[in-house]
């Protein structure tokens, strides 16, 4: 499983980095800025992105749109402590916003639950390669 962080909070950032590489099928990339982020969307596909609202050049929200269209199969989790910026639009592009401070059960789950839609979508195809 593939997981772009885009984080700029050193200590969240390192807390959810530690969490992430702890789990063995996960490779992870991270992004500290909006610009990096789609530069890695653009050479990367992800199961699932980890995004944060405030970053320092680009906001979490005005490349949303840009990640959901170049990534349409990538679960988005929107992770924030300024979640009462998100509009019901943005709720559209997002699959789930996790509101920080968080419980690492919660990254548990989400982690599960991509794997499972991942899952999901490889035996969706392979229902069509009977010859």
């Amino acid at each position: 499983m593939t997981v772009l962080l885009v984080e700029d909070d050193p200590d969240v950032r390192g807390m959810l980095e530690n969490f992430l590489e702890k789990i063995e099928d996960v490779t992870l990339e991270v992004a500290t800025n909006g610009s990096d982020a789609l530069g890695l969307s653009l050479r990367s596909s992800y199961n699932l992105i980890l995004l944060d609202l405030h970053l320092p050049d680009v906001g979490g929200l005005d490349i949303l749109p840009v990640l959901r269209g170049s990534l349409p199969r990538s679960v988005i989790a929107v992770v924030s402590g300024y979640t009462d910026l998100v509009t019901e639009d943005d709720f559209e592009l997002a699959d789930v916003v996790i509101e920080k401070p968080f419980e690492l059960n919660v990254m548990e789950a989400l982690i599960d639950t991509t794997r499972d839609i991942d899952k999901s979508r490889r035996k969706i195809r392979s229902l069509g390669n009977h010859s």
